[in-house]
């Protein structure tokens, strides 16, 4: 018995086998997606991007308070947990009391494992402090939210978290201006810290 194709069944097969090859490498990237801890979505995206307007005000109004969240990040020890404290500041340098300060923790490179808390009034005035439950070394993401009364104020900033050694600030973003070299009157550069 000799079997031939007809040519307008290879058609059809090229084709059917195109579209199950190309589900197939779908569901596989959906698989490795979702399965990279180091990967994450941003919640709320579509949100936060609607809002972009009072994502702004907040920016002025945080410049308009002119407070300062001056954040301190002991060891990890254990790999567990760190000590994490704030000291609220205003624009004066005074600082702030009766607060209620909040904090998300990113970890840069597990960014799905957010860790959330409330940090409370410690004994000394506009100290605040919280054990927050971080197993990660390395850079951290901090988003914190300061309300007393009826201001808000927001910031983010970025600690390179230690098992050994208190968290350093990080200030430095690749990407981002440096003011000397602007002031120069040269392109921005990227540093490579």
């Amino acid at each position: 018995m000799n079997f031939r194709p007809q040519a307008r069944h290879i058609w059809p097969a090229i084709v059917i086998g195109l579209l199950t090859v190309d589900t197939g490498v779908g569901i596989y990237m959906m698989h490795v997606a979702n399965s990279d801890p180091t990967v994450s979505v941003e919640p709320d995206y579509y949100d936060k991007a609607v809002k972009w307007d009072s994502t702004e005000a907040q920016a002025r109004r945080n410049n308009t308070l002119g407070w300062t969240i001056l954040p301190t990040l002991g060891p990890l020890g254990d790999g567990h947990a760190a000590a994490f404290a704030v000291t609220l500041r205003d624009g004066n340098g005074t600082t702030i009391d009766g607060a209620r300060i909040e904090v998300s923790a990113i970890p840069v490179s597990a960014a799905d494992h957010v860790v959330q808390g409330v940090l409370t009034d410690s004994a000394s005035a506009g100290h605040y402090a919280i054990t927050l439950p971080m197993a990660h070394t390395g850079l951290w993401q901090l988003q914190l939210i300061a309300t007393r009364g009826t201001d808000r104020f927001t910031a983010d900033l970025r600690v390179d978290a230690s098992l050994t050694e208190s968290g350093v600030m990080v200030v430095d973003r690749p990407g981002a201006a440096i003011p000397e070299r602007l002031r120069a009157g040269m392109r921005p550069q990227t540093s490579l810290r």
